[in-house]
């Protein structure tokens, strides 16, 4: 008896300790409440243990006015439906959304607030498994790139690194998510578009490095993470320029680039791709071949020419097959503005040589 206590005693304690060091890790929940159902915020090692989850297959972006979730759905088969929690939650105090598709556009978003969305696939009763965790921050933020001195700017998703020869002076930078869109300039995706401003609209007076974070979910057929390209432009309505491509981390999904300017700027795929190095050293030129003239042995006939009453005449001579000794009568068509109707069209006449008979 003594023994099944202190087994008793010691499975209480157990699930005691367990409840209470991961007091979030039944995945068949979406959010936990205390007793008086107060939300417990997700500050937990539950959080911690799920923070590097693979998102190869998910991707998060920001427009304007909202917060964009995508994944490949088809990457995920047999789930019945997708849950999304979102942490700080909705206005109407609600955390949960199902989706069956794979996408989630959140409107409910405030300037200045972080998110993190958490992603479930549903296969079925009591199946469920946390497949992302994202986060993603909404608004702008102001940085100040030093004079003389090496700096960074940071923004959810880009990193804009000073040597200190940019500018003459401390300048704020800051950075913010573009309203523009990019689909009729046949741009690809891979990241936000983000619209970088300084005080007073200074320029940097040297390149800065840019440090774009890119997912590959919207990446075409065919396309590798070497056909990426960096595109920068003044304003809305100046043409895209193709930044210098430093290097690319596939490891973290971080692309380089030197931008000589700002304002806007977005990682992508171009819609056109250019040729390879090695296709281009390729020679597909088609060999050199004589083609046939088709006006050899042609008569060649000028354009009709006005005379100095502004009658237009033109002759086209007629061949005929050689006669009998090297006879050949000629013969042409004849045409003329002054004349009439005749009998070849309004104008046109036949014209040949006079044949005399001569009676012996």
């Amino acid at each position: 008896m003594k023994t099944m206590k202190k087994f008793l005693s010691l499975f209480v304690l157990i699930c005691f300790v367990n409840a209470t060091v991961y007091p979030y890790t039944n995945m068949g929940k979406t959010s936990s409440y205390s007793k008086k159902g107060v939300h417990k915020p997700y500050h937990s090692k539950r959080w911690r243990r799920h923070r590097h989850i693979h998102t190869q297959n998910i991707a998060i972006s920001r427009s304007a006015d909202s917060i964009n979730l995508l994944w490949d759905a088809e990457a995920f088969p047999g789930v019945k439906y997708f849950e999304i929690t979102r942490h700080p939650g909705f206005a109407n105090g609600s955390q949960l959304v199902e989706v069956k598709k794979g996408s989630y556009v959140d409107k409910e978003v405030v300037d200045g607030t972080e998110y993190r969305y958490m992603v479930f696939k549903i296969e079925g009763k009591n199946k469920k498994k946390l497949i992302a965790t994202l986060s993603a921050y909404f608004g702008s933020k102001t940085g100040t790139a030093l004079a003389g001195r090496p700096s960074r700017v940071n923004y959810d998703g880009l990193v804009l690194v000073f040597q200190g020869t940019e500018f003459t002076t401390d300048t704020g930078v800051t950075i913010r998510i573009s309203p523009d869109d990019v689909e009729e300039d046949l741009i690809i995706q891979a990241s936000d578009i983000y619209e970088i401003t300084t005080e007073n609209d200074a320029q940097p007076l040297t390149p800065v490095t840019a440090e774009i974070s890119y997912n590959t979910i919207n990446m075409p057929q065919g396309y590798t993470e070497g056909d990426l390209r960096v595109f920068i432009r003044h304003d809305a309505k100046s043409p895209w320029e193709l930044a210098k491509i430093i290097r690319v981390d596939r490891s973290r999904n971080i692309i380089y680039a030197s931008i000589p300017h700002f304002s806007e700027i977005v990682a992508g795929f171009s819609a056109a791709p250019e040729s390879s190095q090695t296709r281009a050293n390729v020679n597909t030129a088609l060999p050199k071949i004589n083609l046939p003239d088709p006006f050899i042995g042609k008569m060649k006939v000028s354009l009709p020419q006005p005379n100095i009453y502004g009658v237009l005449n033109q002759g086209i001579p007629i061949q005929l097959p050689a006669g009998k000794a090297g006879m050949t009568p000629e013969i042409s068509l004849v045409y003329n503005s002054a004349q009439k109707n005749g009998l070849l069209g309004y104008g046109w006449a036949l014209s040949a040589l006079p044949v005399d008979f001569i009676k012996n």
